[in-house]
C-alpha cells in the first residue's frame, strides 16, 4: 500500500532570481554543483563562528525557483536572515505557503507540477515531493506521518529546530557523513571552523540513536535521560516507545534503564 503523508511540521523556502544559485552556493555547506543524483541533499546554512542554524533539504528546481525545506517552527527566523546577506544579488527568498511538503513510500512518485526527490534511506524506499499544498489523496488519519518520522530518525537523518539552532557544527549532525558538508568547495559562512574541526582537530561530540520504553519521551533541546553533555536533535514515538537522536561525547558504556542504543544505518569516523 502506497503511503502518502502531509509533512505539515516543515514548511517550503523559495530562492529565484538570476544569482540564486550562485547565492546558495555562497551560503550552504553542501556543494549545489555536484552532479543532480535525483536525492534529496540535506545541508546546512551556519553562523560565522560555524554552528548549524538551519539543516534545510535541497529539493531542485520547481517553475525557476530553488526549492528549500525547512522545520516550519525556523522558517521565518531563517528567512529573515538570509536576506540579511544578499546585498546587491538578483535574489528573492520568499516562503511558499502555497506549496507543501509531501512524503510518500512510493520511490516513483511524481505527480505532475511536482518537484520530488528520493530521501537517502538505504534500507526503506522513500520519497519527498513539493505540491499545491491542497494536493491530495493523503493519510487522513495521521499514520502515514508517524511511519514517515520514524523512518527519518531510524535513517539517521537530523533536524535542527528553534531548541537546537547554533547549538552543534555540522558534524555533530554527521552532516559530513551524510553528504551535507563540502570540503572542496569555496568558502561560505563558518567554513573555516568547521575545516579547522576536520583538519586540526577532533570531534568529540556525534549524533546517535536510542530507543525508550517506559519513560516519557524526551524533548528537543534537552538532555537524554540523565546523560551528561547529551543534547537531543529530535524525537519521536515508535511502537515500541519513542526513538531519539541526541549528540553527545561517544555511547556510554551504561545507559538509564529503559534507554538503548540503535545502530545507525552508516559509519561514524573513529
Amino acid at each position: 500500500m502506497t503511503r502518502i503523508a502531509k509533512l505539515d511540521h516543515l514548511s517550503v523556502v523559495s530562492i529565484t532570481g538570476a544569482d540564486a544559485g550562485t547565492f546558495l552556493q555562497s551560503q550552504l555547506s553542501a556543494n549545489l554543483e555536484a552532479p543532480d543524483t535525483g536525492v534529496a541533499r540535506i545541508t546546512s546554512w551556519n553562523s560565522a563562528a560555524g554552528k548549524t542554524i538551519a539543516s534545510p533539504w535541497l529539493m531542485g528546481e520547481r517553475a525557476g525557483s530553488h526549492i528549500l525545506i525547512l522545520p516550519s517552527s525556523l522558517t521565518e527566523v531563517v528567512v529573515k536572515r538570509l536576506r540579511m546577506f544578499v546585498l546587491r544579488s538578483r535574489v528573492s527568498i520568499d516562503i511558499a505557503s502555497d506549496l507543501g511538503v509531501f512524503g510518500t513510500s512510493d520511490a516513483e512518485l511524481q505527480p505532475e507540477g511536482t518537484v520530488a526527490a528520493a530521501v537517502p534511506d538505504g534500507e526503506r524506499p522513500r520519497r519527498l515531493f513539493v505540491a499545491d499544498a491542497a494536493f491530495g489523496p493523503t493519510d487522513a488519519s495521521g499514520e502515514a506521518l508517524v511511519w514517515w518520522r520514524e523512518a527519518d530518525l531510524r535513517a539517521g537523518l537530523p533536524q535542527v529546530y528553534p531548541q537546537t539552532s547554533e547549538k552543534f557544527i555540522p558534524q555533530m549532525l554527521n552532516l559530513d557523513v551524510l553528504g551535507g558538508v563540502s570540503f572542496d568547495k569555496g568558502c561560505y559562512p563558518g567554513q573555516e571552523v568547521i575545516a579547522r574541526a576536520r583538519y586540526l582537530g577532533r570531534v568529540k561530540r556525534r549524533m546517535h540513536l536510542f530507543s525508550g520504553r517506559g519513560l516519557e519521551m524526551p524533548s528537543t533541546g534537552g538532555p537524554l535521560g540523565d546523560l551528561p553533555s547529551s543534547t537531543v536533535v529530535d524525537a519521536c514515538e515508535s511502537d515500541s516507545g519513542w526513538l531519539a537522536l541526541a549528540v553527545l561525547p561517544g555511547l556510554p558504556e551504561a545507559l538509564p534503564a529503559g534507554i538503548e542504543a540503535v545502530p545507525l544505518p552508516y559509519s561514524l569516523p573513529d
